[in-house]
């Protein structure tokens, strides 16, 4: 089974070949992926600006990119312990990302 990125993509791939999306489709549907995950909003919030076609891909997207997506189309669920973990991770890396960066010359003895 594969996970976070490695799961998008295999999911966008078979995405891809069963439902053919336009350009602008695949921009929108990147876009509103990466405002997911740079938590810029919700995935409730994300659905509601996507056309309902798109919405629901975007769903089956997330689920991979925080389920797991097993190539061949299937979805396993993790616990909701590992999810939580995932978030948890998630918030972690980018509160790293956005802290502010401090240089301070200490004196030399």
């Amino acid at each position: 089974m594969l996970t976070g990125i490695q799961a998008f993509e295999a999911c966008w791939s078979a995405i891809k070949q069963s439902y053919p999306t336009s350009q602008s489709e695949n921009t929108l549907l990147i876009q509103a992926m990466g405002q997911f995950v740079d938590q810029y909003a919700t995935r409730e919030e994300i659905c509601q600006m996507l056309p309902a076609s798109l919405s629901t891909l975007f769903d089956r997207l997330v689920d991979a990119y925080l389920n797991g997506y097993t190539p061949g189309g299937s979805f396993q669920r993790m616990s909701a312990t590992t999810v939580a973990a995932k978030k948890l991770r998630l918030q972690r890396d980018q509160s790293i990302n956005d802290a502010d960066t401090f240089i301070v010359d200490a004196p030399t003895v």
